[in-house]
């Protein structure tokens, strides 16, 4: 029987960009309605609790369990960015899109604290499009996981 499942991430508190205000109760909010319609194999990730590893080791988690027909959820509210793309040529814009973490520092380079577009198309590449649903609430989202990936 298929099984929705979902991975749920909400910030409010980072290391060395601005706080926010909002994206941890938006998330918690999102986990309940989640759970009201029956999800019941929920990864909820919230503040400091979020790491890079937490993040991919939740997705790598529910992949694991996720059989043909289950619908996914992932959903992210935080901090969005924007960084030169690492591969060349891969987006109209020069840009990779990302996804802060608590502990992401811009004045470290090649801080790993982060989730970018193209590490998200390629997490959903084995998957059914039809089968997963996917909510960012973060500046420079709008093109999520929609960056291109050379090969595919």
């Amino acid at each position: 029987m298929a099984e929705p499942r979902g991975l749920v991430i909400g910030i409010d508190k980072y290391k060395s960009v601005g706080e926010l205000d909002g994206a941890v109760n938006d998330a918690r909010d999102i986990a309940d309605a989640l759970r009201t319609v029956g999800v019941k194999d929920l990864t909820v990730l919230f503040d400091e609790q979020v790491t890079r590893k937490a993040v991919l080791d939740g997705w790598d988690g529910m992949m694991k369990r996720t059989r043909p027909g289950d619908t996914l959820f992932f959903t992210y509210a935080g901090h969005g960015g924007e960084e030169p793309e690492l591969v060349k040529g891969s987006e109209e814009t020069g840009k990779d899109q990302v996804l802060l973490f608590p502990l992401f520092d811009p004045r470290t380079e090649n801080n790993a604290e982060r989730l970018i577009d193209n590490e998200i198309a390629l997490m959903l590449k084995p998957l059914p499009r039809q089968g997963v649903t996917m909510m960012m609430d973060a500046c420079h989202s709008g093109t999520m996981p929609a960056g291109s990936i050379p090969g595919t």
